[in-house]
Order: C-alpha cells, then structure tokens, then sequence
C-alpha cells in the first residue's frame, strides 16, 4: 500500500446520515432464496408519481417526478403479474446540475453515497416501500454504483471537493479516457480510466485503496441495514478490479447481482466467483439476435445455454432478461407482437432468476438510451394488455412449479428440441416451446421428446388451456400456429390455473371436522378418569394415532395445495382489480350521462323560456297586426273614396294640370303627361315624387319605410311593401292602380291609357 493510501484511512468523514437512522428489521431472504424469486425492474423516476401525472419528454433527459411512495401506490399491479421483487434506481444523492446530456434522474451520476436522492423521497419513504414489499412476501433490491462518481464536465475540471466521502483528488485514478480497443485488450485501462464524456465524466474511485474499501464496506453495510434490503444490483462491476468484490459482498450480507456488460461467456462469467449471480448478458445477445430476425436459426441460441451451463459457477443465479434501460426495448428492433411474447416467456422459464423491465407488459417499443426510459403512467397501468396477462399467467405457473417442485431451482434447463425456426425447453416439470416466425409463422408439426412427462399423461397447455396427452414414451405431439409460445405443464398440477377444483380441498376439510367429532365421541366413551382395560384403551390410543395420520396426511394436502391457492389468489386479486377498473369505468359514465341529462333539462328549461317569450312577441304581434288591420280598414274606406274621387278628376280633359279634391282637407292633385316632365304644385311638405321612365317601371323615393296598400281593378286590396326607400312599379295597360302610405292616407294613382290615340300616364298624388 502507498504512503498515499496510507493516509486516506484514517482522512474520512464518518457516515452521519445512515448511522443516525434507525435501521430496519434485517432480511431473512438469504442469497439462495433468490433463484426462486421473479424481478420486476423499475426506473424509479419513470415508474409512477406520488401526485398527478405530468407528460415526461424523454429527450430532455429530465426528472419526471416518480418517488418512491408512488412505488407503494403500484405494488398491487406489480404483484399481479405474480413478481415476487422488484429492482430500483440508485437511491443515492447526485449531481445536482442540469447538463447538456440532462439530469441524473437515472442515479448513476452520483456525489454523495450517504445521502439519498430528493427527488425520490425521503428516508422514511424509503423504509416505507421496503415494509409495504415485505407485508406482501415480497423483496427489496437496490441498485449501487461503486466504479465511479458523477461530475458536470471534463475529467481535468474536477473538483472532488464536492464528493462525499471521497472529497480529496486522490481517492481518483488519474483522468484518461476508456476506448473501444481498451475493452479487447487493456483490463487495466477498463478498471482505471474513466467512463464518461466531456460534458458529464464520471471520476472513477481507485477501489485498490485500503480506506476506499472499508469505507465501502461500511457503507454498504449501512444501507441494507437502514433499508431493510434484500438484494444488491451492482452497476459497472467489469471497471472494478474483481479482488474488490469477496469483501464487498460479505460486507453487503445479500444476494448481489453484478452488471458485466459483455456477451463472451469465457469474460463474463469467472465474475460469478466474487459475486452471487450476474445480468446474463453473454444470453441476452443470444436471445435477441434468435427472435429479431425470423431468418437467424435457433442453433446459436440452443448452444449459448449449454455453454453457459457448462462455464458459469452457478446458472440457477444468474439473471434472465431480455431488456433494461441500457439496451434498445425488442419491439423497437421488430414490431411483431408474437415475437416479443416468445421473449417474455423464454426470459421467465428458460433458467435462471426473470427480470422483466418495466414498459414491457404494456408493449414499449423505446429505441437506445434515452428513448427507453419511457414514463410508465403514460400507458394507464392497464392490466388488460396481452402481454401484461401473458407475464402473468407465466409468472404463476412458475411460482407453482418453485412451490411444488423443490428440485426445480436448482435443476438444469435442457434444450429437447431444435429446428430452423424453433427450439423446445425441459426444466423440471415445465416444457416450452418457442418460434422465432413471428405473427406470419407457419402452422408447424413438431413431436417433442425427453420432455420428462410420463406415458399417457394428460397435459395442458396453459396459456390457451388446450389439453394434450403424451404417447406411452412421454413424447408430446404439438402443433405451432402464428409463431406463438406453448407452455406444457401436467393437467393435475395445474388445474388451479385452468379450471380451479376446490372440491378436494373441500373433502378434506369436511374430513378433519369428522375426525374432530371422533375424537369427542372417544372422549365422552373412555373418560380418562373411568377404570377400562387394556383393550379399551389401546383402542381409544388406536383411535387417537389414526386421527393423528389422518390429520398430518391432510395438513399434508393442504400445504400441497398451497400454490394452488395462491395462483388462484392472485387470479383473483387480478379479477378484483379488473373489477374495479370496471367499476369505474362505468361510475365515470353515469356521471357522463347524468351531465348530458342536466345539460338537456338545462337547455329544455331554456327553450321553455324561449316559447314563453316567444308567445308574448307573437301576442304583441298579434296585437299590433290587429291594430294595423283596424287602421288599414279605414284606410280602405278612405282610399275606396279617394278611389272615386280620382276617377272622377280622370275625366277631366287631359291637360288639366291642377284638380281641385273635393276632399281638400286631405291633399292636392297632379297630373303629368309623359312628355313633360312631373309637375310639383300644392302646399304640402309630405308630397312625394314619381320619376316617370320610358320603361313600363316607375321608382318612388319615400322619406321612411311604411306598408302600402294597393288597389287594382275596381277596389283596394293590402299588399307589403319592400323596406328599401324606392319602390318600382308596374303599369297596367289600362286599370290604374292606388297605393296608400300609412299610416298617413296618402294616394299615389298610376294609370297609363289611350285618348285620341296618343298615349299618356298620369300620376296623382293626393
């Protein structure tokens, strides 16, 4: 060790914030109990608010606002898909700033790995979530970074100040950048230099040092102490020298999940020697190169597994997935849904512990970091989307078979069948069959041996329910349509999941209350105070031994029917949430229906105010047209006799230009010849003015607008008039007509006639 080194073991500051904190019960899920758990992964920022939702634009590489309450708010959709664990975010304390390449609403950018991060909750939150997992049976794995730091800018700006607890530049490796060469040939270089870039690099931490290892040791110790956590996700675990990682995992007391981002199975699995299990990577590459392209053959899938088998220290440990937040989601290599659902299923029996990353169920399709990020609660939590019932359904006859079979876990996955297009699984009681043809796959016939079952045994296959029955070698004959998964399980095993049968548990328990009332009888006969013989009384302990093997063989059933049980729980908890989205589905549209009927009494109330005010104008109307009627019936009797009167100044010869009415009190007549032009006589201010035309249309100009009444042929009759101020009128050929102005009896008198053969009109105002 260096005097350097030397130095910083004694130049820490102690770790206040998690000392002070009362700690959690200690987990009692040891590191093996893992192989029978499945792990749904979250991105705490990304899964589900403590509040109302906000839209997350992914690009921006920004927090979106969830928290660890809102975990807890989520666990019941968590669970019905039958996860038993779930993985979180790095919860500690990060870089604070708002970079060009956003902010550290992943976790990995931290600066202070004794405080948590903010934006997630509190400490007490924290505790919260891990208490609600562990009322439900459920684990607690957190996420922690080791290698590195977090720091808003180049390598050569750092100011290590700023970090906690390695606030001193020499807890660094010099800065040098990692390059793609380096990760082939240069371990070295990959465990000291740096990740990162210019605009955000991450200080990597020389873990070599004494004082940097018991210091991370504490930590660790700490965290899964004041969290109550059951499982560690290691990030970056190849950038540390692997000496660093035995004390580290003893130190940490759980099962310990390291990230070894590489597909060579001779590179990535000698880790497994320091570390419990390992993200299989070298199967992941394998498994997506199989299904994203229908051409590619499953042989290169088929052997990845024996490999894998044969080289790692532990299979059953290492940990299936088929996406993460590191890598482009399947369906954004290929959108076809049948190919995605044979992922799911291969990721959830193919061996090993299933981690299905958040998004999945609901069909994400998010391309490279940042586009698989999505925000959950943009999809509504739908529990009705085939992928989402898929992982349920699988999940559960998995837990069936780990409950049922306790060989399963540690059992080997065998590969029993391979052709161009598919490849058949045995582990333990459970045969898969995959097709990589996708949705316009073929209908194939294919005949599956070693499968493990017995001659003859009735078979289901349970995502469709089908049943099947082997042929006296156990050989299974199954036929593959549209390229979808097939999961075999024995009938009897399964009938929970299929058709439920509760009448053998209710024999049994019908069974124990009559073997309670044996019991009393036998007491009531032998009472132990009572002299009896011999006989008597080892028939009364005869009694009392049946009833007691009788009791065992049926506590025996029940705890046999325990899985059953739980599968149908969870069925029905799936059922209950269906339910109750249901429920208010429809609540929400009786209250849609109850707006639409108080808009329409609203808008009835208004149209009865309407009519009502309606019938009061047609009244008023009525009133004022009855009115119009009594006026213009004297206008009628007073044209009628100007009518005459006019008919009798016709007769006077025709150049007479002034006519004196024998009605003088009402007005004066003019008489114009066509020729010449109107002649404008008398005293009244209110005369109007008729242009005469060479046409057979005359033009009036009034001062305002007023009905007029017409007379043609031999009496007046009432017309409407245009509102416009002029009016054009028609000439007969030989009957004049009689307009009145009203309310005013006023006359206008046009006639056009013949008198010793010259034509003339005449226009009389009276």
């Amino acid at each position: 060790m260096s005097l350097s080194q030397s130095k910083r073991s004694t130049d820490v500051p102690p770790p206040e914030l998690f000392n002070a904190t009362t700690p959690l019960p200690r987990s009692n899920v040891k590191p093996n109990d893992w192989r029978g758990k499945s792990i749904y992964q979250i991105i705490t920022d990304r899964f589900s608010p403590s509040n109302s939702t906000m839209p997350c634009d992914v690009a921006k590489r920004q927090y979106c606002g969830g928290t660890w309450q809102g975990i807890i708010s989520r666990l019941d959709y968590i669970q019905n898909m039958g996860f038993t664990a779930i993985w979180i975010s790095p919860i500690t304390a990060q870089l604070n700033e708002t970079t060009a390449l956003g902010e550290a609403y992943h976790g990995y950018w931290q600066q202070n790995i004794f405080a948590l991060n903010s934006h997630f909750g509190t400490i007490g939150d924290l505790q919260a979530l891990a208490i609600a997992l562990h009322a439900r049976n459920m684990s607690l794995m957190v996420d922690v970074v080791v290698n590195h730091f977090g720091w808003a800018g180049n390598g050569s700006t750092l100011d290590s100040s700023k970090m906690y607890p390695f606030g001193d530049r020499t807890y660094y490796h010099p800065y040098c950048e990692i390059t793609s060469q380096d990760y082939r040939s240069d371990q070295t270089a990959v465990e000291q230099c740096w990740l990162g870039d210019d605009i955000v690099s991450l200080p990597d931490i020389d873990t070599t040092a004494t004082s940097v290892r018991q210091m991370y040791d504490q930590w660790i110790r700490s965290l899964v102490s004041v969290f109550g956590v059951d499982g560690l996700r290691i990030d970056t675990v190849r950038h540390v020298e692997k000496s660093f990682w035995s004390d580290f995992n003893a130190a940490a007391g759980v099962y310990t999940l390291g990230e070894v981002f590489d597909g060579d199975i001779t590179y990535t699995c000698p880790y497994q020697e320091q570390l419990h299990g390992l993200l299989n990577y070298p199967l992941y590459y394998s498994l997506t190169k199989t299904f994203e392209d229908a051409s590619s053959n499953t042989t290169l899938l088929a052997a990845a597994i024996t490999t894998i088998q044969d080289s790692c220290q532990d299979p059953t440990l290492l940990a299936t997935f088929s996406e993460n937040h590191d890598n482009p989601r399947f369906l954004s290599q290929r959108n076809d849904l049948n190919a995605q659902m044979n992922v799911i299923v291969f990721t959830i029996l193919a061996g090993g512990i299933p981690i299905i990353y958040q998004g999945q169920e609901q069909g994400f399709s998010g391309g490279n970091d940042p586009a698989n990020r999505e925000a959950l609660w943009e999809s509504g939590y739908s529990t009705k989307t085939p992928l989402y019932m898929l992982i349920a359904s699988v999940n559960q006859v998995r837990n069936h078979e780990v409950f049922a079979s306790p060989n399963y876990l540690t059992a080997s996955t065998s590969v029993i069948y391979t052709d161009d297009h598919h490849i058949a699984l045995q582990k333990g009681n459970i045969v898969s069959l995959y097709s990589n043809e996708g949705s316009n796959g073929t209908s194939s016939d294919i005949t599956l041996e070693d499968t493990g079952f017995q001659g003859n045994q009735p078979i289901v296959e349970i995502l469709t329910c089908r049943s099947a029955t082997t042929d006296s070698n156990g050989n299974l004959r199954v036929t593959v349509q549209e390229g979808l998964p097939q999961v075999f399980y024995s009938s009897e095993a399964i009938t929970m999941t299929c058709t439920p049968d509760f009448a053998r548990l209710d024999a049994i328990v019908k069974k124990l209350e009559d073997n309670d009332e044996d019991i009393r009888q036998i007491a009531i006969d032998f009472p132990h105070s009572e002299p009896a013989s011999r006989s008597r009384r080892l028939l009364v302990d005869e009694s009392f031994t049946i009833v007691q093997t009788e009791r065992k063989e049926a506590v025996a059933a029940l705890k046999s029917l325990q899985p059953k049980w739980e599968a149908r729980i969870s069925a029905l908890k799936l059922e209950r949430v269906c339910l109750r989205k249901a429920r208010e589905e429809a609540q929400a549209e009786r209250v849609s229906l109850q707006r639409e009927k108080d808009d329409l009494q609203e808008q009835e109330s208004k149209y009865q105010r309407e009519s009502m005010d309606l019938d009061t104008s047609v009244k008023q109307r009525e009133n004022v047209v009855a009115k119009h009627e009594q006026t213009l019936r004297k206008a009628y009797v007073e044209i009628s006799k100007a009518y005459g009167d006019v008919t009798k100044a016709m007769g006077k010869p025709f150049d007479q230009t002034l006519v004196q009415s024998p009605r003088k009190s009402q007005a004066n007549f003019i008489v114009a010849d066509q020729p010449k032009q109107p002649i404008h006589t008398g005293s009244e201010p209110e005369h109007q003015v008729l242009r005469v035309n060479d046409t057979l249309g005359e033009e009036i100009t009034t001062a305002d607008n007023h009905a007029l009444s017409q007379s043609v042929d031999h009496g007046p009759r009432i017309v409407d008039h245009l509102e416009s101020k002029q009016l054009s009128l028609p000439l007969p050929s030989r009957r004049p007509i009689v307009f009145a102005k009203l309310p005013k009896i006023q006359v206008l008198l046009l006639q056009q006639r013949h008198t010793n053969r010259q034509r003339f009109r005449e226009v009389i105002i009276i």
